[in-house]
């Protein structure tokens, strides 16, 4: 589950809902079928065929655009194989005095990115003298689930890929007085850093108020701010905040 998050988060995320739910994963589907109000589904597992029965049944099929149905092309809007609209560095489209903002730009599907486009948006049309090109440094994301998960910059992994030299530090929450109090035995925070700079390069967090807590770290890596910021700032005690500081704290920076 959860794929696409550094790959200790998906982990731990998994095993979780693994303890209240029967799942069947890496699986392909070889067909459904509904009888007497019930579906049955037949897959593939890795240990051979099963058929899967509920009462309900969910299909997430994923999104794409809908720019073929409002009929952009009639306006000359460029867009993409995807469908989503293109954009210059200022996300204005290739037709003069038409602009692109949010989901339909295809960059982050997210409601806080779609406010910062339209920041820079409304910049670029008031002010075309001095337009600004849309920066999407460390931008942030969230999973309302229970656990939250929540992540900002690059995964271990991708930064594996990059040859992207770096170090990483690990905390839980109940190593800390809140998070033992709120007996959250899942939670933990991982980060990476720079270790020759300093500078922050991820942060992800699956646990209590995940999203809330992912906001410090995406703050000081909107500024590229160094490892330290975290490190020398004063934390309430006790306090769930802790959290963040722990790991941060045993980076070798």
């Amino acid at each position: 589950m959860l794929r696409e998050e550094d790959e200790d988060v998906p982990r731990r995320f998994t095993e979780v809902y693994q303890r209240s739910f029967n799942m069947v994963l890496d699986v392909t589907i070889n067909g459904v079928s509904h009888q007497g109000g019930e579906f049955t589904v037949e897959v593939t597992t890795l240990i051979g065929n099963q058929s899967k029965t509920s009462d309900t049944l969910l299909m997430a099929t994923g999104w794409v655009p809908n720019t073929d149905i409002l009929d952009v092309a009639k306006t000359g809007v460029e867009t993409n194989q995807q469908g989503y609209t293109t954009t210059d560095e200022f996300l204005q489209t290739n037709v003069p005095g038409i602009w692109a903002l949010g989901d339909i730009v295809g960059r982050y599907l997210l409601k806080h990115s779609a406010n910062l486009e339209a920041a820079y948006v409304s910049n670029n049309i008031l002010n075309p003298d001095n337009q600004v090109a849309a920066n999407y440094h460390a931008m942030p994301h969230a999973v309302f689930a229970p656990p939250q998960v929540a992540s900002v910059g690059m995964t271990e992994q991708e930064a594996e890929g990059r040859g992207a030299t770096y170090v990483t530090a690990t905390d839980n929450y109940s190593d800390t007085a809140y998070g033992a109090y709120i007996e959250d035995k899942d939670g933990f925070v991982k980060v990476l850093a720079d270790p020759e700079s300093g500078e922050i390069l991820s942060c992800h967090i699956i646990g209590t108020d995940a999203a809330i807590l992912v906001q410090e770290a995406a703050n000081a890596m909107r500024f590229r701010a160094e490892v330290e910021v975290i490190v020398k700032s004063i934390y309430v005690h006790p306090a769930l905040p802790e959290v963040m500081q722990r790991p941060f704290g045993r980076l070798p920076v």
